[in-house]
């Protein structure tokens, strides 16, 4: 991620604050169960490697550009648990991150007033070779409202 950043510093003022894969989203959670869940499947994980190449926008209203990660089906079996540990303890969760349809991806821009940045950040990237590693090493239950990104807690992924 750290490779992106500097390109976009001047087209795309609101880059997430924290890069993330999100493996589940619904409007609300049991925080206290999900935590405790997600402590004991993040003791049963390795850390591992993804591969980011290229870039990607979710259309709509709002579009969200995105770096796509490469999905494995090792990163399917990792979501799978997830929802399988956040199902119960979840209300209304998003239909697009069923295993099916889910696309793992890095987000760069998703805020409605950022969108003029899009097409600057979308030349940029273009322009430059997106394909590199990151490391999965932790699990965290983040809230985004607005402009606002802050993560409620963070459980690091040990092996």
């Amino acid at each position: 991620m750290e490779i992106v950043r500097p390109l976009l510093a001047d087209q795309a003022p609101l880059i997430w604050q924290y890069p993330h894969i999100t493996w589940h989203s619904a409007e609300g959670y049991a925080i206290p169960e999900l935590k405790k869940s997600l402590l004991e499947l993040a003791s049963t994980w390795e850390k591992t490697r993804v591969r980011v190449t290229g870039i990607g926008m979710f259309t709509g209203k709002v579009q969200v550009l995105y770096l796509p990660v490469i999905k494995t089906p090792a990163l399917v079996h990792m979501q799978k648990q997830i929802i399988s540990h956040a199902k119960a303890i979840s209300k209304e969760a998003s239909r697009f991150f069923q295993p099916e349809i889910w696309i793992p991806h890095i987000t760069i821009i998703s805020d409605e007033n950022e969108q003029q940045s899009i097409p600057k950040a979308i030349q940029v990237l273009s322009e430059t070779r997106v394909d590199f590693e990151v490391e999965i090493n932790n699990l965290a239950l983040g809230r985004y409202t607005g402009d606002t990104a802050q993560i409620l807690f963070e459980i690091p992924i040990k092996k």
